[in-house]
């Protein structure tokens, strides 16, 4: 329902009251049955319960209304934040304890205010929605999410100006990093080969499987019409994992320029689920006074920062730094990479 001024509807157990004027009306979703439902979708309102029983709901929360006068908060919007930032990122948040109050800043898009729409259907059909002037706080869940910023105009939103994805996982980023192995050794026996990598390519050893004998063997490796070449005296060859990329290739063997019968297949591909940082300091749920001691190592491609400010990465992949205590709630280490993307690895007091 709408109300364009002030208006008191009875509900089974209470009543709620929209708020609501000319030029900015309120809008509500009601759904009452064996309890009211109440979803705020633009505006305020007031829902009264049993007596003395009040709760304040603003645009994007939600409420339930027992017969016996039970209010109960659904969905709220945090008035408060763990951490913040710029509409438009995309990230991923490794959050020890989700779900995860973040604010994204508006960074002025929307001089007039707007909202941000959060849902798992990038079509935004189900959105979760909070409004604000510079920005807007919303409790994101454990999973994937789309967000879009839409700004608010004479009581109206427009299209969406940015917006990005957002995971939430669960995830202290206390695990060991993996160790680069120093080769794979793989056959050329027309098989499909498979090697997954957690922080570089490796280097590889293939061997020639055929009859023994032969002075020189030539390597083919072939991947999108590019065919290198590596040569030895031995029925093996080794290859440097920089030689490498992501993908499939098609790899064979010429002995005394004679090319054998079988075509392999390699494919090298990237484990998602090896960790690629790990955070020493500080240690999550524990008291903080004064600067806060950040430390921790990453792979090779990772850059490190904390409210803008970058931490500097040593020859052995350890970051250091002393930083002030988070505007929100929890410290986010940010951490990012070319082909990995950003990551905010979070750490609370409780």
């Amino acid at each position: 329902m709408t109300a364009a001024g002030d208006v008191s509807i009875a509900l089974p157990g209470g009543a709620i009251s929209l708020r609501g004027s000319p030029t900015s009306s309120a809008d509500a979703r009601l759904e009452v049955g064996g309890q009211a439902k109440v979803a705020m979708q633009k505006g305020g309102a007031t829902l009264t319960g049993a007596p003395g029983t009040t709760l304040e709901l603003a645009r994007g929360e939600s409420a339930s209304l027992s017969r016996a006068g039970v209010v109960r908060v659904l969905e709220a919007i945090p008035g408060t934040f763990d951490f913040r930032i710029p509409a438009g990122e995309t990230l991923v948040v490794h959050d020890p304890r989700p779900p995860t109050a973040v604010q994204f800043q508006f960074g002025g898009r929307c001089p007039g205010g707007g909202i941000v729409e959060l849902d798992k259907d990038p079509r935004y059909r189900t959105a979760k929605i909070s409004a604000g002037k510079e920005a807007a706080n919303l409790l994101v869940a454990k999973g994937s999410w789309h967000y879009r910023l839409r700004c608010t105009t004479t009581g109206k939103e427009g299209n969406s100006v940015t917006g990005g994805r957002i995971v939430i996982t669960r995830d202290e980023g206390r695990r060991a990093l993996p160790k680069v192995p120093p080769s794979n050794p793989i056959d050329a026996d027309g098989r499909t080969w498979t090697v997954s990598y957690q922080s570089m390519i490796p280097n590889l050893v293939v061997s020639f499987k055929g009859p023994p004998g032969g002075n020189l063997f030539r390597l083919h490796l072939a991947q999108g019409g590019r065919d290198q070449t590596f040569d030895s005296t031995r029925p093996s060859v080794s290859i440097p994992g920089t030689k490498l990329q992501e993908g499939t290739y098609a790899y064979w063997f010429d002995r005394d320029g004679e090319r054998q019968e079988k075509i392999s297949t390699l494919k090298i591909n990237f484990d998602q689920t090896a960790p690629q940082v790990y955070i020493e300091s500080p240690a999550n749920a524990r008291p903080w006074s004064g600067d806060l001691d950040v430390r921790g190592a990453v792979l090779p491609g990772w850059t490190a920062a904390v409210d803008g400010i970058t931490i500097p990465i040593d020859a052995q992949r350890r970051f250091a730094a002393k930083v002030g205590a988070p505007a929100g709630n929890a410290l986010a280490i940010r951490l990012s990479h070319p082909q990995r993307g950003v990551h905010y690895y979070l750490r609370r007091t409780n």
